[in-house]
C-alpha cells in the first residue's frame, strides 16, 4: 500500500518535468494560423540557368481572433521540382549553409517571421521548362505554402 503514493508521486514529477521541457520560442497556441504571400509566376527568357531570389516572403501566425502571436518558433522547408531551392535572408545568403532547405526562428513582435527563397533555375532547352520553388512555414499544425512556378522559356 506504501507503494501506490510513491508512484503517483513519481509520476507526477516525471510528467511536470515533461511539461516544463522545450527550448527556443514559445509554443503556438493550439487556434494559431499561418498565412503566407501570394504564388508567383515568372518567365526566364533564354538561355535560362541563374538564379531568381523571391525576397522578404513574410509569414504571419495570428490566433483565432485574428490577433498577431509574437515570439512562437516557426519552421521554414524549401522544396524545388526541376531547380534547386534554398532559404536566404533578402540579400541572397544562406541562412544555414549546412542545411540550405531548412531554418527554425521565432515570430517578432507583429507575429511575423521572413526568408526568401533562391531558386537555381536549369538551362533553357529544346522545350519550355517549369520549375517550381515552394517553401513552407509550420507552427504548431497550422501551416502555409508559397509556390513559385518559373518557365523557363526554350531555345530559340
Amino acid at each position: 500500500m506504501k507503494m501506490m503514493p510513491l508512484r503517483w508521486l513519481l509520476m507526477v514529477a516525471l510528467v511536470g518535468g515533461l511539461a516544463g521541457c522545450g527550448g527556443g520560442g514559445d509554443h503556438a497556441p493550439s487556434d494559431a494560423v499561418v498565412t503566407g504571400p501570394s504564388n508567383r509566376s515568372d518567365t526566364v527568357p533564354p538561355p535560362g540557368g541563374g538564379t531568381v531570389v523571391y525576397r522578404d516572403l513574410h509569414f504571419h501566425v495570428k490566433n483565432s481572433e485574428g490577433k498577431p502571436v509574437p515570439g512562437v518558433e516557426i519552421e521554414f522547408v524549401a522544396n524545388g521540382f526541376l531547380a534547386e531551392a534554398a532559404l536566404t535572408d533578402r540579400n541572397g545568403n544562406l541562412l544555414d549553409a549546412r542545411n540550405p532547405d531548412y531554418y527554425k526562428d521565432e515570430t517578432d513582435e507583429s507575429g511575423v517571421a521572413r526568408v526568401s527563397l533562391l531558386m537555381t533555375l536549369p538551362a533553357s532547352g529544346a522545350e519550355d521548362i517549369k520549375a517550381i520553388g515552394s517553401v513552407s512555414a509550420s507552427v504548431g499544425s497550422a501551416s502555409a505554402l508559397f509556390t513559385a512556378e518559373v518557365t523557363v522559356q526554350k531555345k530559340k
